[in-house]
């Protein structure tokens, strides 16, 4: 193997190092601001449902591996209306679903929202693998 392509992988391994330590730092800070914001919403959303809702809702983002995902109120939910007995305070959901997406090709994503209160819906990005 040349000194040149020794240098050079070399220096792309490096490059890769250093890129995945500030990706895996940006993907913190991320999550640390979308916690705190969650965090501040779930405490008026569980003052609406009450907290058995809200742990509920919490199982559910962590069964679809979307725990960290950013937490916002709409005034409509978008998508499809799907019934899921899985959980029994979320017995619909609205998902308006894509079918790929710039990450992942052949990936599925999209919005899920889920009813608080009457024309107040709680909507959510999902990705799945």
């Amino acid at each position: 193997m040349s000194y040149e392509k020794q240098f050079r992988d070399a220096l792309f391994k490096k490059w890769d190092k250093e890129f995945d330590k500030g990706w895996k730092s940006f993907v913190d800070d991320v999550r640390a601001k979308n916690k705190v914001s969650n965090d501040r919403l779930l405490k008026i959303v569980e003052a609406i449902k009450g907290k058995d809702f809200v742990d509920e809702l919490r199982g559910f983002l962590i069964s679809i591996d979307e725990e960290f995902a950013y937490l916002q109120i709409a005034r409509k939910p978008v998508g499809m209306r799907l019934k899921d007995d899985r959980f029994e305070l979320i017995p619909e959901l609205w998902i308006d679903q894509r079918s790929s997406n710039m990450y992942k090709i052949g990936g599925i994503g999209g919005t899920i929202c889920i009813q608080i209160k009457e024309n107040r819906w709680l909507k959510f990005h999902f990705e799945l693998l």
